[in-house]
């Protein structure tokens, strides 16, 4: 194991350069002086040091320091070079050979950290002092500390031993004091006695009553250290009381911050008079997952290697582990320094620490690490915050903490604050030498506001200042002769802006808006109450958030006709949530705010109120169908379902045969859309259903008669916030058809469809421009023929037997009408050519082209020789074709549909 010297690095080495840095061990902070000449210290020396011991057996000789706020090495530089020093030389410890030989001590790295090896090494004398571990009991038969143990008591199984039964106080036990003997590892404090309190089970969980009666108990057993290496997020009035009784009786109360990894010391930790020992890691840094905040004054090594229940040893962890180390050094300065007061333990051992963040004290490390051997060598001093004559220098106060002062005439004493949230801060005086009054001023937050002077006095102990979040300054001045004083703060929250609300029939009106306040707890019975009545149906959703762990907030609605609602599932500072409830207009709702544990803690909450109006429905009431609300085709509609027995009715009038589009879209996610379509006699004709939200129903309907028609629209469920959104658009229907209205082929189309001839195809389509296949044109004409197969069936390979248009193919085919090809095909799906419709057209009318005169073609693209130059020539003598403006006829082009409409109405017409 390296020196203790090693483990926490001094800045330089020994002789002239030597700083006097606190950080070794090895060097107190206190110097070895002999003067040149037998009149000792000049008057300037004399002004800015202190004497601590006169060395008799040496001429002018003594042992000396600095004064508390001059700079060590000025001072170091200054008089080790002045003429009138022979020579200042560092007071280095003198190592015995007290350094334990345990085997396991060089597992216990923290002990260099803490000075514990210095310190052992001073051989001092101790009185024995009794030290009280509330925990889960002590390992009577661990070898390490058996004959350190007294009997106890066990207050979760009364009557029984205090036998620990989880190994969280016996790793506690350890640490404090297991005994240097060679073997295993070696505790802190070997003259103490360790009397367990059992205050917690075999899962490490105890009751606040066996808490608060674990410290009553120690107290009266003579314990005048108590480790407590527990906590809980409430400031509760019966462990206060016991800690309070604690400190009548002189004794000193250790606890553990609490490994939550927040500003949130644990109680009893939180006491002004409790030392809240917070962790560090094993190289002097902070330890993330220690809990801080203003209440903390000291920290230790977080990690450990300590006693386990059956003779065993293990590492440990947690500011558990810390806080045995800090109650360590108390019941060693107790033994050491028996007359010392408690509350002046606990001022050597902050005005002992090694500061290892922010210079003096911070929220995270407090006033630094504990350092055992300084606590045995150093003095108390009556005011450890001096220098801090004025703002500058001021001294730290940190709330829920205790300072010591001496006042001189003419002196001044400032301090300065961090108050986490806006409050108010009471200051308590403690003691007061003789009858003087101590005047107290305050210069509040960042504009410096003043308040006081104000008087503290036995008469009158306790001042309330309020103040704001942030940074704050106190004056402290006296009367006319010298006194010592100790105060304490504590913050406690002001009254919230909704103030006085604690009963429903005080509630606070709320606007009628969604909202987000802020409230506190300002006493230990407050409830906050809030009114909201709106004038409008609507939704309300209710959340509180608190701003600490040490809040556990309880929602409560009261509304009328119903049971009040109490919401309490999060626990210590989660939020709760009341969900979305409907409100109605004119009703009273009271939501009621609370802590779950009757005591005020020092934060915030936020209340978030969330009220959302029901949207409008402009065409209410619409409920029935003579109430039907007339709509245009195009235009959108917007409606509600705000009952699941809501009905709307809508109304519109068509002229003819017509195809509508209706769509609902909108509305809630989660509802299901039924829409029912009714005639002027209000007959149900056609109905559809599907989900709301996004593109919701798109559906076609079909309404063939003129009049007037209905639409329905019912939910399987109600949404007051979300409004559907309703079109209903009318396509104008031709024979069933979308398009052919309009077209130059539309009567022809018509005569077609009418007479049975022609069809069209899903979702009333006729496809007029589209190109006319083979099957096509044989099972329309086919049927405008009323021909039947008949004769020998003409065999192609494409056109078995099952096939649609077969027997109007084979009938053609019969009479020599169409043709297959060359391998055996008929391609049904072959579009047909307009050159081949006229041909076939030709056929069927039995047009002769032989024997027609000269050779020519009316059509410029049809040159004499084409193949259907004969028929198309003859076909336009009759009238029965035409062809284009340009001359031309284009008999490769595909006809269309609606061309072989009209050449076959023209066959029956002229036929």
């Amino acid at each position: 194991m390296q020196p203790a010297a090693s483990i926490v690095r001094a800045t330089g080495g020994y002789g002239a350069s030597f700083s006097g840095d606190r950080q070794s061990p090895a060097f107190d902070g206190t110097w070895i002086v002999k003067w040149a000449s037998p009149a000792g210290m000049p008057d300037a020396m004399a002004l800015e040091t202190d004497v601590v011991q006169r060395l008799e057996a040496t001429p002018n000789a003594a042992v000396i320091r600095p004064k508390r706020g001059i700079p060590a090495d000025e001072w170091q530089r200054r008089w080790q070079s002045d003429t009138a020093v022979a020579y200042l030389t560092p007071n280095q410890i003198v190592r015995s050979h007290a350094k334990p030989s345990d085997p396991y001590v060089s597992f216990q790295e923290y002990l260099g950290l803490i000075g514990a090896e210095a310190a052992w090494e001073l051989n001092v004398d101790l009185t024995p002092v009794k030290v009280a571990i509330v925990d889960t009991g002590i390992d009577y038969d661990h070898p390490e500390l058996k004959d350190a143990v007294d009997e106890g008591i066990n207050l979760v199984q009364p009557g029984k031993p205090a036998k620990d039964d989880n190994g969280h106080g016996t790793n506690v036990a350890g640490i404090i004091a297991a005994v240097r003997n060679n073997k295993g590892i070696a505790g802190l404090a070997n003259h103490v006695r360790l009397l367990p309190v059992k205050a917690l089970d075999r899962t490490g969980n105890g009751k606040e009553a066996q808490l608060g009666e674990g410290i009553r108990y120690a107290v009266e057993q003579g314990a005048k250290v108590i480790v407590l290496s527990v906590g809980l997020m409430k400031d509760d009035p019966f462990i206060r009381e016991a800690v309070e009784y604690a400190e009548s009786r002189d004794c000193v109360l250790v606890a553990a911050t609490g490994n939550e990894e927040g500003p949130y010391v644990n109680y009893p930790a939180a006491y002004p008079t409790v030392l809240a020992v917070g962790g560090i890691k094993l190289d002097g840094s902070v330890e993330p997952r220690s809990n801080y905040g203003p209440e903390v004054d000291l920290v230790a090594p977080w990690n450990v290697y300590t006693t386990k229940p059956g003779g065993r040893y293990e590492y440990k962890d947690g500011t558990s582990m810390a806080a045995p180390q800090v109650a360590a050094a108390a019941a060693l300065v107790r033994g050491r320094q028996p007359g010392l007061k408690a509350y002046e333990v606990r001022s050597l051992l902050k005005q002992t620490a090694q500061d290892i963040a922010d210079p003096g004290w911070d929220e995270r490390t407090g006033y630094g690490i504990v350092r055992i051997d300084r606590a045995l060598t150093e003095p108390v001093l009556r005011d450890p915050a001096e220098p801090n004559n004025n703002r500058l220098s001021a001294s730290p106060f940190p709330v829920h903490s205790f300072v010591s002062g001496e006042w001189m005439p003419g002196d001044e004493d400032w301090f300065w604050f961090e108050a986490p949230e806006s409050g108010m801060l009471d200051i308590k005086l403690h003691a007061i030498s003789g009858e003087e009054k101590l005047a107290v001023t305050g210069f509040l937050g960042p504009n410096d506001s003043q308040e006081g002077p104000y008087h503290l006095s036995s008469v009158q102990p306790v001042l309330t200042l309020s103040v704001p979040k942030g940074r704050s300054y106190l004056r402290v001045t006296g009367g006319n002769r010298h006194l010592l004083y100790r105060i304490s703060s504590e913050l406690r929250m002001a009254p919230d802006e909704f103030e006085s609300n604690n009963r429903p029939y005080t509630a606070y009106t709320l606007p009628e808006r969604s909202q987000v306040l802020t409230g506190t707890f300002h006493t230990a019975d407050d409830q906050d109450w809030f009114l909201f009545q709106p004038s409008k149906r609507g939704s309300l959703r209710v959340q509180i958030a608190p701003s600490s762990k040490r809040m556990d907030p309880i929602l409560t609605l009261i509304q009328p006709n119903k049971t009040p609602k109490d919401i309490d599932e999060g626990g210590l500072g989660k939020p709760e949530v009341l969900p979305a409830i409907e409100v109605s207009p004119g009703v009273a709702y009271y939501i009621g705010v609370r802590n779950y544990d009757p005591f005020a803690p020092v934060g915030t909450y936020k209340l978030q109120v969330d009220y959302v109006p029901a949207a409008n429905d402009p065409h209410e009431p619409n409920d029935k169908s003579y109430q039907a609300t007339a709509i245009s085709f195009g235009a959108a509609y917007e409606g509600i379902i705000d009952e699941t027995e809501d009905e709307d009715w809508f109304a519109f009038h068509v002229e003819h045969d017509s195809l509508l589009d209706i769509a609902v879209t909108g509305g809630g996610n989660d509802q299901t859309y039924k829409l029912a379509l009714f005639d002027s006699n209000v007959n149900e004709r056609d109905q559809t259903s599907g989900a709301g939200g996004g593109t919701g129903i798109q559906w076609t309907a079909r309404v063939n008669q003129p009049g007037t028609y209905y639409l329905r629209i019912t939910s399987d469920r109600k949404n007051l916030f979300r409004s559907y959104n309703l079109t209903v658009n009318q396509t104008k229907l031709v024979e069933g058809f979308l398009d052919i209205d309009g077209h130059w082929a539309e009567k022809q189309m018509v005569s077609s469809v009418r007479s049975g001839w022609m069809t069209g195809y899903d979702g009333y389509a006729f496809k007029p421009d589209r190109y006319i296949t083979r099957a096509e044109i044989a099972a329309s004409l086919g049927r405008a023929l009323k021909l039947s197969a008949g004769g020998d069936a003409v065999a192609f390979a494409d056109v078995p037997a099952e096939h649609w248009a077969y027997g109007a193919i084979q009938a053609l085919a019969a009479r020599g009408w169409l043709q297959g090809y060359a391998d055996g095909t008929f391609a049904p799906e072959r579009p047909v050519t307009r050159a081949e419709m006229a041909v076939l057209v030709g056929r069927v009318l039995r047009i002769p082209v032989k024997n027609i005169g000269p050779a020519s073609s009316p059509f410029k693209d049809v040159p004499v020789g084409h193949w259907a130059q004969p028929m198309l020539r003859q076909m336009y003598a009759g009238g029965w074709i035409d062809g284009y403006d340009n001359g031309t006829f284009r008999p490769n082009d595909n006809a269309t549909r609606a061309e072989w409409a009209v050449m076959l109405t023209g066959m029956f017409k002229r036929g």
